[in-house]
């Protein structure tokens, strides 16, 4: 694991630790340039057990245990409803 990415683990251990006393986005990248993974937040919270589908300035992300699945392209099943995902991001409802 790179540097930053390590330095971005604590941060992110202390964040969900503590709570919202710190702000965050609700999206924030480990690598702005490169992202490795891309986190959700939820009112200043870490999100490791969540998993579905977030509205977010109106685009949907596919979210599964905490992070944005930029992994995933294809359709994915969330509770009941089909959506089509390209690189994390929803593209279509089916």
């Amino acid at each position: 694991m790179k540097r930053n990415n390590k330095i971005f683990a604590i941060l992110l251990a202390l964040l969900m630790a503590f709570g919202p006393a710190a702000a965050v986005p609700a999206l924030a990248a480990s690598n702005s340039k490169t992202p490795s993974h891309v986190y959700y937040f939820q009112n200043g919270v870490g999100t490791a057990n969540y998993t579905g589908i977030v509205n977010i300035n109106g685009v949907l992300y596919y979210v599964k245990d905490g992070k944005v699945a930029t992994n995933v392209t294809g359709t994915v099943n969330v509770g009941g409803t089909k959506y089509t995902v390209k690189a994390g991001v929803v593209v279509g409802k089916k």
